[in-house]
């Protein structure tokens, strides 16, 4: 989708407070920056999105066209106590060098174009006399034929014509006999056998169609099914679907049924009429909470729906009846397989279940650690390789625990090629991780658990 640079533009994003619930109360604060600049705040303030009455954690702000009057937009959206939003815009001049281009067509008037065309004017004096005409000779008729009037004074009156003679029309006839000896050349035996097929036509080329149960296109809903699949692809951005690309730690399932409610009530579970349940699990048999299941269509070329997984693992999609692809989208921890072919039948649906591997087994080298792992993506949903994160100590007593002493700041190992980094964090302490070059960062509170998982980071 490409968005109008110097233009009002309305973005929206998601707050969520440190531990994964839903922030109801406070308004966050919205910075923007342009083209790599310094961060001011914006014009206008956030609104939050609601259902009915239901408050979201969904908001909107729009943004003037001076603060869209930019090659790269950035958004900043900060909240005590919550999660920070960063996201990129990179707008676009509507008056593009091609159309620039085209206006050097217009290097002379419109006129001199038609002239040098040879292109005549209609004869709208022959026009209105043809007109006049006609109307003479409708007035000449007779209103009906009871008139006491004979055909020889009305055909008088009308500049009746005599017919010409036998010998006149012989005459002409000879004058064109070399015309019909090449119209006879053209009309070769081969081409008039063709003319005998034309009896095969015994019935109307319609009738013919309904008889062998012909159904002409439905070319309405195609061109629906179009636009509903530019939707999809326009709000499923790489961005948005690399945030929804695994669980997060910690966030309880109700924003998870949350998140699948609100793209049920965008569409983006479907338009078809036949509900699919897809299972997703571990290679343990274990459900997985939050997995985004996408559907393509059986050229794998189109989106069609999205559904993220409840707490059964489960994932309800609206499908057209037919062949698509189902496939789960890899996580930090887990692998997904390849896309899978369903074919979709009429009617509701148990549909297949998709096995994910684990990534890797998070194992506390000795106890009182955590290992904390985090994914970094670009804007456009590519992982990063080789950065590093750094964890840095926020409370105010050092911890000094048997053996273990945390220091200041702990730096991660590189990002591995799915852009995964690791560090480990002594128990219940809290740290702000930093990542993007220290432009961007999370605030956690370490759990007394093996692992944790900051998901899906987004980095420059």
């Amino acid at each position: 989708m490409s968005i109008p640079r110097g233009q009002e533009f309305t973005a929206h994003f998601a707050i969520l407070q440190q531990d994964g619930t839903v922030d109801t109360i406070g308004t966050p604060t919205c910075l923007v920056a342009k083209d790599g600049g310094n961060f001011s705040t914006c014009t206008n303030a956030p609104v939050r999105k609601q259902i009915g009455e239901e408050k979201t954690h969904v908001w909107a702000i729009t943004l003037t066209a001076t603060e869209m009057d930019a090659s790269a937009v950035t958004l900043l959206v900060r909240q005590d106590g919550c999660l920070p939003v960063d996201i990129t815009l990179y707008p676009e001049a509507d008056y593009t060098a091609g159309r620039a281009a085209k206006l050097d067509n217009a290097d002379v008037a419109v006129s001199s174009r038609l002239a040098a065309a040879v292109y005549a004017a209609p004869d709208n004096a022959g026009i209105a006399a043809a007109k006049a005409a006609a109307e003479a000779t409708n007035a000449r008729l007779p209103a009906n034929p009871a008139q006491e009037e004979t055909v020889s004074s009305r055909l008088a009156a009308a500049d009746y014509v005599t017919p010409p003679t036998v010998v006149q029309v012989r005459k002409e006839l000879d004058a064109h006999s070399t015309s019909l000896a090449t119209l006879m050349t053209r009309l070769s035996a081969e081409r008039a056998a063709l003319l005998d097929t034309l009896a095969r036509l015994d019935v109307a080329v319609s009738s013919r169609l309904a008889a062998s149960a012909y159904t002409a296109p439905d070319n309405a809903s195609i061109a629906q099914a179009a636009a509903d699949a530019a939707t999809v692809a326009s709000r499923l951005t790489a961005t948005r679907a690399a945030h929804l690309d695994a669980p997060i730690s910690g966030i309880p399932a109700a924003v998870w049924s949350h998140a699948q409610r609100t793209l049920t009530e965008l569409g983006l579970t479907g338009l078809g009429a036949n509900p699919v349940v897809v299972h997703v699990q571990d290679d343990a048999g274990a459900p997985l909470l939050g997995q985004m299941v996408t559907v393509l269509d059986a050229a794998g070329t189109h989106v069609i729906a999205v559904a993220i997984t409840d707490a059964k693992g489960a994932a309800t999609l609206n499908l057209p009846t037919g062949e698509v692809l189902l496939a789960a989208l890899s996580s930090i921890s887990h692998v997904a397989p390849e896309p899978v072919s369903y074919e979709v039948v009429p009617g509701a649906q148990d549909g297949p279940t998709i096995t994910l591997s684990a990534r890797f087994v998070a194992v506390a080298p000795e106890p009182g650690l955590c290992l904390v792992y985090g994914r970094l993506i670009t804007g456009d949903g590519k992982p990063v390789v080789g950065a590093t994160a750094r964890a840095e100590l926020r409370d105010t007593v050092p911890v000094a625990e048997g053996n273990l002493l945390s220091r200041a700041s702990v730096l991660s190992e590189p990002s591995d090629a799915d852009g995964v980094f690791r560090v480990l964090l002594p128990y219940g302490k809290a740290y702000r991780v930093l990542f993007d070059s220290d432009r961007q960062w999370r605030d956690v509170v370490v759990p007394s658990e093996p692992a944790l998982d900051l998901g899906t980071l987004p980095a420059r």
